[in-house]
């Protein structure tokens, strides 16, 4: 027959050994026996260098870099990646135009899991040029005027360029 012993709290992270003995209905103890053994119950941290979560890009490659806290395999999207001895890894990607969401797992030998996302976006896709019924242009005055863009003369977030083509100077505005 079996015997069971559950521990009344929770075992602390780290090496533990314990020691046991057993007695029988006279009193007689055996000698004792060790078990040592390791609790891990913390999930290892990946930690992403570059490039940055939220990156909004024009360029299709980039390469996941970054480590892990501990010894662990590690996968991008399901794939394995290889870390290296010192648990960093340089895992090279190829985003597809739009949102592009990357999810790295790490686990370790006692199956924790650790889980970090990834959002980067891909824009190839120049903007339209501004619509020149929505930009009015002031009277000169002082040798300067005032260009302005009513709402929708071009994309949200667009930088513009005004250029002089008579001598090549140039503003950009955010």
């Amino acid at each position: 027959q079996g015997a069971t012993c559950t521990p009344v709290s929770p075992l602390p992270e780290g090496m533990l050994t314990l020691q046991a003995t057993i007695s029988d209905k006279a009193g007689n103890v055996s000698s004792p026996v060790e078990v040592s053994f390791t609790v891990d119950a913390t999930a290892p941290t990946i930690s992403v260098a570059s490039p940055s979560d939220g990156l909004l890009t024009n360029h299709p490659a980039q390469t996941l870099t970054g480590s892990v806290s501990e010894h662990a395999t590690l996968a991008l999207n399901g794939a394995p990646v290889v870390l290296a001895e010192d648990n960093t890894f340089a895992a090279p990607v190829t985003l597809q135009e739009g949102a592009n969401l990357f999810t790295l797992e790490a686990s370790d030998c006692a199956g924790n899991r650790g889980t970090t996302l990834l959002h980067l976006t891909l824009d190839t896709v120049p903007p339209a040029p501004p619509l020149a019924e929505k930009l009015s242009v002031s009277t000169p005055a002082g040798g300067s005027v005032t260009v302005t863009g009513a709402t929708g003369c071009a994309e949200p977030l667009a930088t513009a360029v005004i250029a002089n083509a008579r001598t090549g100077g140039s503003v950009e505005v955010p």
